[in-house]
């Protein structure tokens, strides 16, 4: 049975769970706020940021690759953050030109090609 050297052990992990709790709890306010101050399809897709850096801190601090079946998991999570990013990068660029040519714009309910009242 191996036991630490000294009782400073568990002082250690203490601080180290603390510190984790502190940030995680600093982490989700700020994602509170930003839902608070932005759309969350615009915030939304942070989410790919947050995959990416968890795989590379992984990789930096454990030498862990992540397995295929965790990139097959992600591909389709960053995908779909890619493509709300696009399409609300396009309906940015669509409101500006129309907002300054004096029409304006709308935000669909439905996306194009979608139309269930009409089947």
């Amino acid at each position: 049975m191996n036991q630490p050297a000294s009782g400073d052990a568990g002082a250690g992990i203490a601080f180290m769970l603390m510190g984790v709790v502190l940030l995680g709890g600093a982490a989700w306010c700020f994602i509170v706020c930003a839902l608070h101050r932005a759309p969350a399809s615009v915030v939304s897709p942070t989410g790919c940021a947050e995959l990416i850096a968890a795989a590379a801190s992984g990789y930096a601090i454990f030498g862990d690759i992540p397995e295929r079946y965790t990139w097959l998991g992600a591909a389709p999570i960053v995908g779909s953050g890619l493509v709300v990013a696009c399409r609300e990068s396009a309906w940015r660029k669509r409101y500006a030109s129309n907002r300054r040519s004096g029409v304006a714009a709308k935000r669909p309910s439905v996306p194009p090609g979608d139309d269930h009242e009409s089947a």
